[in-house]
């Protein structure tokens, strides 16, 4: 079972620790031996009781990045290598594409800003976030590095 973390952040949308669920612990005796309760990081590694002051929470995508680390809700990741056909802007080899991470619809999913004449489209993604889709690094999120939204 995937472990439910998110990343907590305080009223500015600056990120100020995490928190996860932990289920408890079952003894046949006493039913529980460790009641369901939350737990809180400030460096998603140590976890202790104590309550961190948040606004908003943005929900662990159950994935990695290639550097190990955790995705969040609002990351920008890399997606790729997109394959392009010569003559239309790409090569061979193909590049990474930048997108956001989103919770629509009930799945993990990607989306990415794009420009349409004057107008700034947000283009959602039909695949789910998956093992099979080709993760790069996290390169920002949403909050902190808003030049990356910038569509080009």
């Amino acid at each position: 079972m995937d472990d439910i973390i998110f990343r907590l952040l305080d009223v500015n949308k600056q990120i100020c620790g995490y928190c996860r669920w932990n289920i408890g612990a079952l003894d046949p005796k006493n039913f529980y031996d460790i009641k369901p309760h939350w737990e809180y990081s400030n460096t998603c590694e140590e976890w202790h009781d104590q309550e961190i002051t948040h606004r908003h929470k943005e929900r662990f995508a159950g994935r990695v990045d290639k550097n190990g680390k955790l995705i969040f809700e609002g990351d920008v990741v890399e997606i790729g290598p997109v394959i392009s056909y010569r003559g239309r802007g790409g090569y061979p080899g193909g590049w990474f594409v930048r997108k956001i991470v989103v919770f629509d619809d009930g799945a993990f999913t990607t989306c990415e800003r794009v420009k349409r004449g004057a107008i700034m489209v947000t283009m959602y993604s039909n695949e789910i976030l998956g093992r099979n889709m080709v993760i790069g690094a996290i390169i920002g999120n949403i909050h902190q590095d808003k030049h990356l939204l910038e569509a080009k």
